[in-house]
């Protein structure tokens, strides 16, 4: 997906393969403030992209050196080292190939089902692991896209029901 903000207003091409050999391609010029812009992209992805519902858990630096997974410095697939400071995601997705997909940076929406409320954060990680997707766990949130969803109470809960769409 290719967005870009111009001095005249904002500008959406969003080119995706939905399964049947078909493109959709959109194209919008208006100006907009940035909160419209958000509900802008919600609503142009939704129309084109897939959607899941199920649970979001979070993960920190701490947890994966207790699982001792990562390392010394915590890479997340995308090689980049994890910080609990920035709003990111792990996804699970399986390619035609049968093999998992690579994060790729995609900005993937977030919603809490319960209140409504959504993030936008980029795909950087992969997960969550085969035990948690067999319980329901469909996103793996960083602390700080936890919080942003869903406040200290997400972190309380440790979990929320969430709706995922993916361009």
């Amino acid at each position: 997906m290719k967005h870009g903000i111009t001095e005249n207003g904002f500008q959406l091409m969003l080119k995706e393969d939905v399964g049947m050999k078909s493109t959709a391609r959109i194209n919008i010029m208006i100006k907009l403030d940035k909160l419209k812009i958000a509900s802008l992209l919600v609503l142009t992805m939704a129309y084109t992209a897939q959607a899941e519902t199920g649970w979001a858990t979070y993960y920190t630096r701490a947890s994966c050196k207790h699982e001792g997974t990562g390392g010394a410095e915590i890479l997340m697939a995308n090689g980049k080292p994890l910080d609990d400071s920035k709003p990111t995601c792990a996804l699970w997705r399986v390619g035609t190939h049968g093999r998992p997909l690579r994060p790729d940076g995609r900005m993937v929406v977030i919603t809490d089902t319960t209140t409504g409320k959504f993030i936008t954060c980029p795909w950087t990680d992969n997960g969550p692991g085969k035990g948690a997707r067999k319980r329901g766990v469909i996103v793996d949130l960083s602390k700080k896209a936890m919080v942003e969803l869903a406040g200290t109470s997400g972190l309380y809960q440790g979990r929320i029901k969430v709706k995922v769409v993916l361009p």
